[in-house]
């Protein structure tokens, strides 16, 4: 099934509509979080996949994770990818769903739990 669908053009046709919609995701996610969190907050430019590692000095990911869940926005605490807590002020935001008021809003309340928290 997979040698089929390779072999029809169907998946490169899919990724070609795929790939932009991600990358304008990517930027409008990105632009958010620079505009509504606070100033020194750094994003990834991510070459692949469809997520954004979010860095905020002083921050506690874990516990703003907890909270974010609370308020059923989903992050993923940095310091999950490591065995110490060397990414303890990062998380990640996913951008690979499609664009919708859902989000924005998640993202202005995520914006103001982060300003919380610090």
């Amino acid at each position: 099934m997979i040698a089929e669908l390779m072999a029809s053009g169907d998946y490169q046709r899919h990724l070609g509509a795929l790939v932009p919609k991600l990358a304008e995701n990517a930027a409008r996610m990105s632009n958010m979080v620079l505009q509504t969190f606070p100033s020194d907050t750094c994003i990834s430019e991510p070459a692949g996949g469809s997520v954004l590692w979010v860095m905020v000095p002083g921050l506690d990911a874990r516990g703003l994770f907890r909270a974010a869940l609370e308020e059923e926005i989903s992050i993923v605490p940095g310091n999950v990818f490591a065995a110490d807590q060397c990414f303890a002020n990062y998380f990640r935001l996913s951008f690979g769903e499609p664009w919708c008021d859902r989000i924005e809003t998640g993202l202005h309340r995520l914006a103001d739990l982060v300003r919380q928290r610090r």
